[in-house]
């Protein structure tokens, strides 16, 4: 539980402004059902490097942190 916590602090810091308050797009593209699009490993490279005018979060947010931040993103499925 401790990690799903942390994600979704991560997400409400960093991802929210873009992505919406219920990961339902805003900005950025909708990830409710994300999971069942991309992989985690998929997401941990865009949460990085970013993508689509997405920034990277590389400097702002440590490996673990997106590696949380994307796991739970890629359990988003329905």
């Amino acid at each position: 539980a401790d990690a799903k916590k942390t994600a979704m602090q991560l997400y409400k810091n960093n991802c929210m402004s873009c992505h919406g308050n219920d990961l339902s797009g805003r900005v950025g593209p909708d990830l409710q059902q994300v999971g069942s699009k991309m992989t985690e490993e998929k997401l941990i490279e865009i949460i990085t490097v970013g993508a689509n005018g997405m920034p990277g979060y590389e400097k702002v947010l440590s490996a673990e942190e997106i590696g949380q931040l994307a796991k739970w993103i890629s359990e988003k499925k329905e």
